[in-house]
């Protein structure tokens, strides 16, 4: 799978863009909704995702990772379940994966590609816990997993991109931080699936606009 580039919907004032410019999504390849933040304005992130059906990548963050609003679980699987219907992607971290069951099912018979997800906000963590979540992601049979993590250093970078290399399930990988707009760019070159950029406001440090994320991943790729 070539690198692809997820412009990230946080706000309502990103769904009024969206509404008003339809070409956007000709910029990238996924809108992520971010369902946690929309959650005051999901009617109108409903209208925005059937416009846009078939390149929805759905997520509903665990407070633990960055999720808004302290939901509970059964709330954000409820947000999720709503939005199958439109969507080509679905996060879930991995660690609500093993009380997901029901849930993953569902996705798979709607044909939604399912990517666990790992953050760490603080720091690079060791390698057994990376590759630990790379395990977790295959022995529960997902799609795809999904490593963001703060670095300080050009040497995590690498660390990185080598896991992604050889990983033997599709990764996307992406760093916060000092280097973490270097890192986008190394990790998509490296195999990084699927690369997070902003539509109109970053929503985590080290995050591209999308299209010019898009455009730098074509011109280093070339």
């Amino acid at each position: 799978m070539k690198a692809q580039v997820v412009a990230t919907v946080t706000t309502p004032q990103d769904l009024s863009f969206l509404r008003s410019h339809p070409d956007t999504v000709g910029q990238v390849d996924w809108l992520e909704l971010r369902l946690d933040d929309l959650r005051e304005h999901l009617e109108a992130a409903e209208e925005v995702a059937e416009a846009f059906r078939g390149k929805v990548l759905i997520t509903a963050r665990h407070p633990a990772e960055g999720g808004k609003g302290d939901l509970p679980e059964p709330t954000r699987f409820a947000m999720l379940r709503r939005f199958l219907p439109v969507a080509g992607w679905m996060d879930v971290e991995l660690r609500t994966v093993p009380g997901a069951d029901e849930l993953l099912g569902e996705a798979r018979t709607a044909g939604v590609r399912v990517i666990g997800s790992f953050h760490d906000f603080e720091a690079m963590p060791p390698d057994p816990v990376l590759g630990g979540s790379i395990a977790s992601a295959m022995a529960h049979g997902l799609d795809a997993v999904k490593l963001a993590v703060r670095m300080e250093r050009i040497s995590d970078i690498f660390v990185l991109a080598a896991m992604v290399e050889t990983s033997p399930i599709p990764i996307s990988a992406m760093g916060m931080g000092p280097v973490g707009k270097l890192s986008r760019l190394v990790l998509a070159r490296a195999g990084s699936i699927l690369n997070y950029g902003y539509l109109q406001t970053a929503n985590a440090p080290g995050q591209w606009p999308a299209g010019e994320l898009k455009r730098l991943i074509l011109a280093i790729g070339e």
